[in-house]
């Protein structure tokens, strides 16, 4: 290995050694995003001059292939890399989605594959031999079309971030164009490198310069944003401010600097935009009552006087501005001349008697008073509303007097020593008959005065009382239609069972009894919705503990024969869904009951309903002797298992039948949502 090679060597690991660092670096900052993606970047940088350092330093040709490949771990994610660094730097991270990043690395992950498989097809290197016959020499590597897919794919992804910081440099106001300046030349530099690379036109055949140029690209970036704190600011500031806008506005940085100044803010204050650059505190004294700018996280709304560059009253919005990680990058400071504002104000309290007239206009009562419960003013509504002759006679009166419990003004005086303001309280006062009046109250208390609202909502509250009333006659109403469908409904199962007793033939028997089963199902429901406090909706979990041990008495001759275990979670669920599952139910376990265990066998029979982030599961089973292997429960002759399969699609359920082991149904369902 020649001497220029150790050279060149030496400065790679030097230049892996300055982007480690600078990663590290970067890392330690990672809570700005724009940190974060330029850590990786930085440290993508590193393993490329870290093992092309190495590849020249070994001897071994296959070695040196072996480091090559290994450099594309830095090489293939240089682009994708620029681009994230890039779209957060520019304040485009809505881009910087998981999806957005996990397509932006398809094609580094198959150029990796490709690199690392080479041998077998060539797509990346189809040669690769050695510059020189020595040992140690540079290796001259043949571009193939995976080669230069990679090289096409970084030079767009770079070319973008490129066009992105050229568009902000554009943008940006002049205090910091230098510096995006500075960024978009150091982005021009791997360009310059690698097309030399490409071209073959390196002072030494097959040496790649390109991490050298992405090692300077990567010290003058770091420099910007952490000693310059490039573009802190300016994204979310520049795209707020309007330079044309009516109202002054000045951009402040976080270093209280002063970043930009429109054209009204110009014209109000009397400055110009020299002052960009400068420490806003020191060169805009005439709003120091607003200094020392705070760390706040809202909007600040003030007025201030300001005595230069003449007497005048401003109205300031100061917004605190930060980036998506909620980093303070400063503020902007919107105002406007209230002058005409103020002397409108001037002008309404030399109006007293305009005002007054317009208070006693008002629909609702307007009251001062104190909090000792003296009556200041009151306006034409409040007589009206509480039957007064006139002001003076209502004002003879303490308020104390008109409150119906008197514990309600010691509330309303609590609220308002604790939150200065009382807002729709709800409270019965007394009319001067004496009769009840329901009051919508507001107040305001400042200082010892109390100023406050009232509305009589007294024929709205009987309003209210008469829905209330007729909900509750409805509800009662509803329970016993409840009651009445669950009287017919037994009504129905005890007929059926009496005209059973007539019936000689048992499978017309049988289907008499299935029949009187499924009446009483639907009565049980209804026994429920009757006792229940919500008429639309009951817990199926206790209805399926109830139904089944109904059903276990009735065809279960010997108890110790067949195990009944349940598995049943208390879910809530909807007459409509109901009434449907519950014949299922009924249908399934009296099928398991009557055909499962034949000639007195032992066994068991399991039934599960759980549901699990809106999925309903029904899982009924035995292990008794089963259905045939191919036995299809959509074309079965069962009128039960008909039922079955017509009642799960009423409810748009899914039902399926496993007959490995004895029989188990699984049927699931969502609920509908039904309208009332």
């Amino acid at each position: 290995m020649t001497g220029t090679y150790i050279v060149y060597a030496i400065l790679l690991l030097i230049s892996s050694i300055i982007t480690l660092y600078l990663a590290y670096y970067s890392w330690n900052k990672r809570s700005n995003p724009d940190a974060y993606y330029f850590s990786f970047l930085m440290l993508a940088v590193s393993i490329w001059a870290l093992t092309g350092a190495i590849e020249m330093t070994s001897t071994s040709f296959s070695t040196k292939i072996f480091w090559s490949q290994i450099s594309y771990l830095g090489i293939v994610f240089v682009g994708p890399l620029w681009i994230l660094f890039t779209l957060s730097y520019t304040d485009y991270g809505k881009w910087l989605k998981d999806t957005f990043i996990g397509l932006l690395m398809i094609v580094p992950i198959i150029i990796l594959i490709l690199v690392l498989t080479n041998g077998w097809h060539g797509l990346i290197w189809p040669t690769i031999t050695a510059s020189t016959s020595q040992a140690g020499s540079i290796i001259i590597y043949g571009h193939g079309l995976g080669f230069y897919v990679n090289v096409a794919y970084s030079y767009i992804l770079m070319s973008l971030g490129l066009l992105l910081l050229i568009i902000c440099l554009i943008q940006s106001p002049k205090l910091y164009q230098k510096q995006v300046f500075l960024i978009v030349i150091a982005a021009l530099i791997p360009f310059a490198v690698n097309i030399i690379y490409i071209t073959q036109l390196s002072p030494v055949q097959g040496l790649d310069l390109t991490p050298f140029a992405f090692t300077l690209t990567g010290i003058l970036v770091a420099l910007s944003i952490f000693r310059f704190k490039m573009l802190e600011i300016l994204p979310v500031a520049y795209n707020n401010l309007f330079k044309k806008m009516g109202n002054g506005a000045i951009v402040i940085d976080s270093l209280k600097r002063i970043v930009e100044i429109n054209l009204a803010a110009e014209k109000i204050l009397k400055i110009d935009n020299k002052l960009i650059g400068t420490n806003f505190e020191e060169n805009l004294q005439q709003l120091n009552q607003i200094f020392p700018l705070i760390k706040t996280e809202s909007t600040i709304k003030t007025e201030i006087k300001i005595n230069k560059p003449k007497d005048m009253w401003l109205y300031l919005q100061i917004t605190p501005l930060h980036k998506q990680n909620y980093q303070l990058l400063g503020w902007i400071i919107i105002f406007q001349d209230i002058n005409p504002i103020k002397q409108a104000e001037k002008s309404l309290q030399t109006s007293e008697k305009e005002y007054r007239d317009l208070v006693d206009n008002a629909l609702i009562g307007i009251y001062k008073a104190d909090q000792n419960g003296n009556i200041l003013f009151v306006n034409d509504s409040i007589i009206k509303m509480f039957g007064y002759d006139s002001k003076e006679d209502i004002k003879n009166f303490n308020i104390s007097s008109l409150y119906k419990n008197l514990d309600d003004r010691d509330i309303i005086l609590n609220k308002l020593n604790e939150d200065g303001k009382l807002e729709e309280h709800e409270v019965e006062m007394v009319k001067k008959n004496g009769s009840v009046l329901n009051i919508m109250a507001s107040a305001t208390l400042n200082g010892e005065t109390i100023s406050g609202m009232t509305m009589d909502i007294t024929a709205q509250k009987k309003a209210q009382n008469q829905i209330k009333r007729s909900l509750q006659v409805k509800d009662m109403l509803l329970k016993e239609i409840h009651h009445r469908v669950k009287n017919n409904l037994m009504v129905i199962s005890s007929l059926l069972n009496l005209q059973s007793r007539y019936i000689k033939d048992e499978a017309s028997k049988s289907i008499f009894k299935d029949s009187q089963n499924r009446a009483r199902s639907m009565a049980l429901i209804h026994e429920l919705l009757y006792q229940s406090s919500d008429l639309k909706r009951i817990n199926f979990g206790s209805y399926i503990n109830k139904l089944t041990n109904e059903l276990f008495s009735v065809y279960v001759t010997d108890p110790n024969k067949i195990k009944l275990n349940m598995d049943i979670n208390d879910i809530m669920l909807d007459i409509n869904t109901a009434i449907p599952l519950g014949l299922i139910v009924n249908e399934l376990v009296s099928n398991s009951m009557k055909h499962a265990f034949p000639n007195n066998k032992q066994g068991k029979i399991d039934i599960k309903f759980n549901l699990d982030n809106g999925d309903y599961t029904m899982i009924i089973s035995d292990n008794g002797v089963g259905f045939p292997q191919d036995y299809n429960i959509q074309n079965s002759d069962s009128l039960g298992l008909k039922i079955v399969n017509s009642l799960t699609e009423q409810i748009d359920g899914e039902i399926t039948i496993e007959t490995s082991n004895g029989t188990k149904f699984i049927i699931k369902f969502k609920e509908e949502t039904y309208s009332n």
